[in-house]
């Protein structure tokens, strides 16, 4: 087990092209029930790769059954849209993406790194 992986802990699930952000419900040896939250923010809670597109949120969150090599940490929402990343708590694909995803729709698309 990840020594990140505690439950209560904010996380992002990698899913089909892209990431999805919850909350880490159980961990079971390299199992994880997540329970994903629709919105991050003010903001949709995924973050789409590529070419792919956003799936329409779910006003309810869903509880995901997952290894926990697909788990990653997820920054606290007072982190959202840092101009400055080095003060993220988790410099992660997932959470840069979701800072840059932030800072362009607030039209302030450049940071520090």
């Amino acid at each position: 087990m990840d020594a990140f992986l505690v439950p209560g802990d904010l996380c992002w699930v990698s899913t089909s092209g892209g990431f999805t952000a919850g909350v880490i419900q159980s961990v079971d040896g390299d199992k994880v029930k997540v329970k994903t939250c629709p919105t991050v923010g003010k903001s949709s809670a995924a973050v789409v790769l590529g070419g792919g597109k956003a799936s329409s949120a779910s006003a309810e969150p869903d509880v995901l059954d997952c290894a926990a090599s697909t788990v990653q940490p997820r920054n606290p929402e007072l982190l959202d849209g840092m101009a400055d990343m080095i003060n993220l708590s988790h410099m992660n694909e997932p959470s840069i993406l979701h800072n840059l995803k932030l800072r362009f729709q607030q039209d302030d698309i450049y940071t520090f790194t």
